[in-house]
């Protein structure tokens, strides 16, 4: 019936179409008009094919918008070389921030995490993803975009950024819909709270989460301000203001920053891991004795939750050509599946990730004094009054990226 309806509309088209071609070489003697007729009979001829038949590559995986689902994203990851057989995904309850004050069913919430479908040991490889899923500064120099990273001499968070929005603008046409489909549309970190949500958390003993957020924020308007404007100006045709405003730019550097991973391009036995570096870090804070770091966003390994002390890893697995999540301990059929984000303070998580994972009362020093980083930098550390705040942020921001 389908095939009959759409065999009818094709000779209603062609009908029209002849009609069309044949008026234009009446109409007039005059070579360019007939040129203009011709170009749009053949644009309206190929409106027409586009409109009614859909081409495929033979043998590819057809991916449609109906697609965002868990069980495509692992038949994606499976059809392209992942090894996920022994993890699903699964709804997990658990304890919110103690609070003497609720109930303690008031603070159960619900989260998604990564499930084990049998048994894993530790030191077992809880899965593996090939580095050509990922993303990576080096795909994203493989794409559309690389002569834009080129010319710009972008780092990898923006990069990446971009990458991601390149792909996101692509809609069920990208090779990677069935991942960036999946990435959260909004994040908690507090570079989206309100100033009386930090005040609140800042008063409970967390350290330096105030001066930490400005800072991101202050890097996010900074880093906008540098590479956006140019690129609208210079590639119009792929970057405009409503594809790659502020809101956007701010979503995919969220994106990067609390889901990537850092590993050592050495491959070093002591060190296998490393948590995603803080904007702006620039390889200070890295260990220089094992050389410098990838960031790496991957799929489906990016559902597993921190759990503090956990001693699984991620590295480099066959000669570098895919990305493995390394067992931290055993884990029996059904168990959450963890890993371990960082060893640092309940700040920096905030910031980064937007939960803290332990009681203020147990947190650690802040990897980096950043308040001795902001003083150096010519920022008054002193907090402005309530109703002054907002001013003074917006200040504060004006002198950084000016």
């Amino acid at each position: 019936g389908q095939s009959m309806t759409k065999a009818l509309k094709l000779l209603e088209h062609l009908r029209r179409l002849r009609y069309l071609y044949l008026s234009c070489l009446g109409s007039s003697r005059a070579t360019l008009l007939t040129r203009v007729c011709l170009t749009l009979s053949a644009i309206y001829l190929s409106v027409i094919f586009s409109s009614l038949f859909h081409f495929s590559i033979p043998g590819s995986h057809q991916i449609v918008a109906d697609d965002c689902t868990d069980a495509a994203l692992f038949d994606w990851a499976a059809k392209n070389g992942a090894n996920v057989g022994k993890i699903s995904i699964g709804e997990f309850v658990f304890e919110a921030e103690a609070d003497p004050a609720n109930h303690w069913h008031s603070r159960l919430r619900k989260r998604r995490g990564m499930r084990a479908k049998e048994r894993i040991l530790k030191g077992d490889v809880v899965l593996s993803v090939p580095i050509k899923l990922t993303f990576t500064q080096e795909n994203a120099n493989r794409t559309e975009l690389q002569d834009v990273i080129d010319a710009l001499k972008l780092d990898q968070y923006v990069a990446m950024a971009l990458m991601l929005l390149h792909e996101k603008s692509k809609g069920a046409s990208s090779s990677y819909f069935p991942y960036v489909c999946k990435i959260p549309k909004s994040f908690d970190t507090t570079l989206f709270w309100r100033l009386d949500q930090l005040d609140e958390k800042t008063e409970t003993n967390y350290t330096n989460l105030y001066l930490q957020t400005l800072r991101m924020r202050m890097y996010m308007l900074r880093t906008y301000n540098q590479y956006m404007p140019l690129l609208f100006r210079r590639f119009p045709h792929r970057f405009s203001p409503a594809t790659h405003g502020f809101r956007e730019f701010t979503w995919a550097m969220t994106a990067v920053f609390s889901r990537n991973w850092g590993i050592s391009d050495r491959r070093s036995p002591h060190v296998h891991w490393h948590p995603p570096r803080q904007p702006g870090a620039r390889g200070a804070e890295q260990p220089s004795a094992y050389g410098n770091f990838t960031n790496i966003m991957v799929p489906i390994a990016d559902l597993a939750n921190h759990m503090d002390d956990d001693e699984g890893y991620v590295a480099f697995l066959d000669g570098g050509q895919s990305f493995g999540l390394i067992a931290g301990r055993d884990y029996e059929k059904g168990d959450e599946i963890f890993t371990v984000y960082g060893r640092d303070c309940n700040a920096r998580y905030l910031v980064g990730y937007g939960f803290a994972p332990a009681s203020p009362t147990r947190d650690r020093p802040c990897r980096v004094d950043l308040a001795d980083k902001l003083a150096r930098a010519g920022y008054s550390l002193e907090r402005a009054r309530p109703e002054q705040q907002a001013s003074t942020m917006s200040h504060k921001t004006n002198n950084k990226t000016s």
